[in-house]
């Protein structure tokens, strides 16, 4: 019964991965044409953006309400965890369903992660938050913002070129190392991450009965 349970969870998992991955793309196509179709919400992926929430709130010193569903989304990651990452995220999805193409479980790489490599996303994270501080008393580009999840996936598909690359780059990456990207480098998921872990371990700590 348990491993029932267990499988119908990856089913569903997998069937959530795929239909925002459908969204995705449904609506980067959409966005191509003019003129735009008004009632399609084509910033859906980055209005739930908390990277982008989170520097454009400090940096200006007021939350715009463009942003809401991202708050509503970190609330929600507080109170149950970071599901974001492995049931919404298209990149994240990608990056599994490419592990499954190739099979991933049938080898091993035997590539060790160094320390210094799962900090990155530490990094990274750190330096939006501060730039965005800077910005509040300064005029300073936000030089993080490459790092963004949706940012590179967009702009592979849109522009192409480098940035393609640079997508190919992580989703080969990931599939060598499982999610190294995910676990190691993606701000977004180093905050959501935290988020999810600050309201475990805090208000909606799971108690023992």
């Amino acid at each position: 019964m348990r491993e029932f349970s267990k499988k119908t969870k990856m089913l569903a998992r997998r069937f959530s991965q795929a239909l925002f991955i459908f969204i995705f793309f449904y609506l980067l196509d959409r966005s191509d044409g003019f003129p735009l179709p008004e009632k399609l919400p084509l910033g859906f992926f980055f209005r739930m953006d908390g990277l982008l929430a989170l520097f454009s709130s400090v940096s200006t010193g007021h939350f715009a309400v463009y942003f809401m569903p991202s708050a509503v989304l970190m609330a929600l990651l507080v109170m149950r965890g970071n599901f974001f990452c492995y049931w919404i995220c298209p990149v994240g999805g990608l990056i599994d369903f490419g592990n499954i193409v190739v099979v991933r479980r049938k080898w091993r790489s035997g590539i060790r992660v160094p320390a210094f490599v799962r900090k990155i996303r530490l990094f990274l994270l750190a330096g939006f938050l501060l730039t965005a501080l800077a910005a509040l008393f300064v005029e300073v580009p936000n030089l993080f913002w490459p790092s963004d999840p949706f940012v590179i996936i967009t702009r592979a598909f849109v522009l192409g070129k480098g940035w393609m690359i640079l997508f190919a780059i992580i989703l080969a990456a990931s599939i060598a190392v499982p999610r190294i990207w995910c676990n190691c480098i993606c701000p977004l998921g180093c905050l959501y991450h935290y988020l999810g872990r600050a309201g475990r371990a805090g208000l909606f700590k799971k108690r023992k009965k």
